[in-house]
């Protein structure tokens, strides 16, 4: 029978190249806009680091009929991230510091750097490398200093400071000039530990 029907002239039509470009930019905009989602749901004092997440496409739809010079991708992917609490992280490292230096011990500042995570996401487990620097300072109790020091002459209250373990420099001044002794009342004496 005679065929009947068709077309005659030029047809649009996508070459692999169009395709592997396509499902190249489809699966970059999917992920840029999950994880844009994912971060906004994170509450602010959880972490997510490098190599705590998982992109995957599940599957993408090529619709190769086209519109003019336009053909549609469809796409569908999973993400997922694992999260955690830097405050933990400080805190624990904060408990074996005072295991190994002894309680009276804080961090006057300290400063975290994350490696790269190790993450399996089947058990929902994530273990990483991470370089901590810290100072870190003896508590004073200022309220029994306060006592001690009560009526002490400059050269005792020298003695006392100077006396104190870990004290790396103190400034020790009797205002004013004429002053000898330390007062006995307690709202005139001010200390200021740095």
């Amino acid at each position: 029978e005679p065929l009947s029907g068709g077309f005659v002239g030029e047809v649009a039509f996508p070459t692999d190249a169009d395709l592997k470009k396509a499902k190249a930019e489809i699966a970059q905009k999917i992920e840029s806009a999950v994880r844009q989602k994912i971060l906004s749901q994170v509450p602010a004092d959880f972490k997510i680091i490098d190599g705590a997440s998982s992109f995957n496409l599940i599957k993408q739809n090529v619709i190769t009929e086209t519109s003019g010079s336009n053909f549609n991708i469809a796409a569908e992917a999973r993400i997922s991230e694992i999260a955690f609490r830097e405050a933990d992280v400080v805190k624990m490292l904060a408990e074996k510091m005072q295991k190994e230096k002894g309680s009276e011990y804080e961090f006057k500042s300290f400063e975290v750097k994350y490696g790269v995570a190790r993450s399996d996401f089947n058990i929902g487990r994530l273990s990483f490398p991470a370089t901590f620097k810290a100072v870190i300072t003896k508590r004073i109790d200022v309220d029994g200093l306060r006592q001690q020091v009560k009526g002490k002459s400059e050269t005792e209250l020298k003695a006392l400071i100077y006396g104190l373990s870990d004290v790396q420099s103190a400034v020790i001044s009797l205002w004013p000039f004429w002053v000898k002794r330390v007062p006995q009342n307690e709202a005139k004496i001010s200390i200021v530990v740095d």
